[in-house]
């Protein structure tokens, strides 16, 4: 039971202090319910059609984040006067 607390308290945690991942994450179930039904896809495909973009969702987002990671890390080093790591 401690950790399905673990768990449920980690997730609660990436949805509440990351706002970009709960907007794009609502942004993929509105697509979901409103738009891929409207568009005349077949129902098969509103599942994976789903998964592909949560997945497109996270990939964008970590990128971002990674990008926004190292130009802080150059900024710190620049600001210490130390060589920036590659």
């Amino acid at each position: 039971m401690n950790a399905l607390r673990i768990a449920l308290a980690e997730l609660w945690g990436l949805f509440v202090e990351d706002a970009t991942l709960t907007i794009g994450t609502l942004i993929c179930v509105a697509l979901a319910a409103f738009v891929i039904p409207r568009v005349g896809i077949e129902a098969q495909w509103h599942g994976p059609l789903f998964f592909l973009a949560i997945v497109v969702m996270l990939l964008a987002r970590s990128t971002a984040a990674r990008a926004h990671n190292i130009r802080c890390t150059h900024h710190r080093t620049r600001a210490r006067g130390t060589a920036p790591r590659a």
